[in-house]
This record gives C-alpha cells, structure tokens and sequence, in this order.
C-alpha cells in the first residue's frame, strides 16, 4: 500500500466516523451519549 492509499483509507474512515457520530447525536435516547458524541463532533470539526 502506498502512503496516498494509506492517506485516503484513513480520510475514508474519519469520515465515516464522523456521520456515525453525528447520527448519535441526533438520535440517541441517552442524554450523555449524545452529549458525549457532540463533543466527538466538535472536536474533530
């Protein structure tokens, strides 16, 4: 694997992980987890 590959696999799942994080926040019946994954979210944004 070359280091672009490398690069691009891991934008892919930052972005991923991103969405999944954002769907929590909308949707969690938890009040902390979705606190929790706003944090995740803004941290990374």
């Amino acid at each position: 694997m070359t280091e672009f590959e490398l690069y691009k696999n891991l934008g892919t799942l930052t972005k991923s992980r991103d969405q999944w994080e954002e769907n929590i926040v909308e949707t969690d019946n938890n009040r902390v987890v979705r606190i929790h994954c706003l944090g995740a979210v803004k941290a990374t944004g």
